[in-house]
């Protein structure tokens, strides 16, 4: 949702709080991958922009298990001129769907104070970059579910081209799979029954394209 708002150049500083305890880590980069997984919008771009912003030191986020604050909150240093706190969660629902109590401030001491702390703590906590990267990166280098679903029938429906007799055509992509999957358990068992809801001139051309490639096996 930011994006378009945000100029490349800007910094993204993250500290995640002491809630989670020990547990923070592991958290902050399972929750994330868990999220990515169960994400209906097209995230490719944008997951991409965040890696590189990574890289370059753009986007920073760290493990502050030594977090303590005498208020439950979260809060945005946005620059040198305004901060925001509060229970609102920088996210699609937080920002946009539910009602989130949000305080903004201009007063300078208290910007002041919020960036000193933060900057202090922000000193000895634990870097999450490296992990996270490796988990976003191996995320960008999925394939798409179709893709996983052509390589499937690539590979289950895989059949030597072979020359076909006189008269006889060339087998479609789903004539490859049954005739593959006939082949194989010929093999495997001696014999293979096809039953396909099929045209008798179609069944008839899978049955000649079998006798071509057992001949020529021969």
């Amino acid at each position: 949702m930011g994006r378009e708002y945000v100029a490349p150049e800007v910094q993204f500083h993250i500290l995640v709080g002491k809630e989670e305890g020990r547990n923070v880590h592991a958290a902050v980069i399972d929750e994330i991958v868990a999220d990515l997984g169960q994400c209906e919008t097209d995230l490719w771009e944008t997951v991409f922009e965040l890696v590189e912003r990574m890289k370059s030191g753009r986007f920073i986020i760290r493990d502050a298990r030594e977090l303590s604050v005498p208020f439950h909150c979260k809060f945005y240093i946005c620059d040198s001129r305004l901060i925001w706190h509060g229970s609102s969660n920088y996210s699609f629902k937080g920002l946009s769907l539910s009602a989130e109590q949000v305080s903004m401030s201009r007063d300078p001491r208290q910007i002041c104070m919020f960036t000193n702390w933060y900057d202090d703590v922000a000193q000895n906590a634990r870097d999450l970059l490296a992990e996270l990267i490796k988990k976003l990166e191996d995320w960008l280098n999925l394939a798409t579910p179709f893709d996983v679903y052509l390589k499937a029938l690539f590979i289950l429906n895989n059949l030597v081209d072979s020359p076909v007799s006189m008269g006889a055509y060339t087998p479609i992509y789903y004539q490859k799979g049954v005739i593959a999957r006939a082949l194989r358990q010929a093999n495997e068992y001696g014999g293979a029954l096809i039953v396909a809801a099929t045209a008798i001139n179609e069944a008839t051309q899978i049955r000649q394209l079998l006798v071509d490639i057992s001949s020529q096996e021969e």
